[in-house]
């Protein structure tokens, strides 16, 4: 997702779905390298996406296709928790990835160690699961964007159902 395609990600879920693809997963930038030094003209803020991406999840249920997002926080989309990609990283399967002239790393540490929370965050009802957002994003940015989800807030319900329902099948650590 950037400032260039946010209006016609709706047209390519449409794309998607008449091609029989019945999962997608959009994710906001991780700026590096000539993304990084362009980061004004390809970064849209968090408060930018909001619109977006109901219309998003309206296309998808529509097309009937399963959609979730990536490195986007649940303040960002509070209605639709169970569509925040990290979510399903809390089943904690093993993630690899060998970085061009590197050695092979554990995906899911490295990524929790490259992402950030505003001082705020601390009173989501989500802090404990959620992994913000790129830490560039809070340097860039601020944390101006990020806004604590309350416990009574729509979708809440629906998150901590999710949870329980992964706890039950073992497929998440539950202490």
């Amino acid at each position: 997702m950037s400032r260039g395609n946010l209006s016609r990600l709706g047209g390519m879920l449409k794309i998607y779905a008449e091609s029989g693809v019945k999962r997608v997963n959009f994710a906001y930038p991780h700026a590096l390298g000539n993304a990084r030094k362009n980061r004004h003209l390809l970064l849209p803020r968090y408060t930018e996406l909001g619109g977006c991406l109901e219309a998003l999840i309206g296309a998808a249920q529509e097309f009937e296709v399963a959609i979730d997002f990536e490195a986007v926080p649940f303040c960002v989309i509070p209605a639709f928790p169970e569509l925040v990609g990290e979510l399903h990283e809390l089943r904690g399967s093993e993630k690899r990835f060998t970085p061009v002239h590197d050695k092979t790393r554990d995906w899911n540490h490295a990524r929790r160690a490259i992402k950030a929370k505003g001082p705020g965050c601390s009173r989501c009802v989500y802090d404990m699961i959620c992994e913000g957002s790129w830490s560039e994003y809070l340097a860039w940015f601020g944390d101006v964007d990020l806004k604590p989800v309350e416990q009574d807030s729509p979708g809440v319900q629906k998150a901590l159902e999710m949870i329980v329902r992964l706890c039950r099948k073992g497929s998440v650590p539950c202490g």
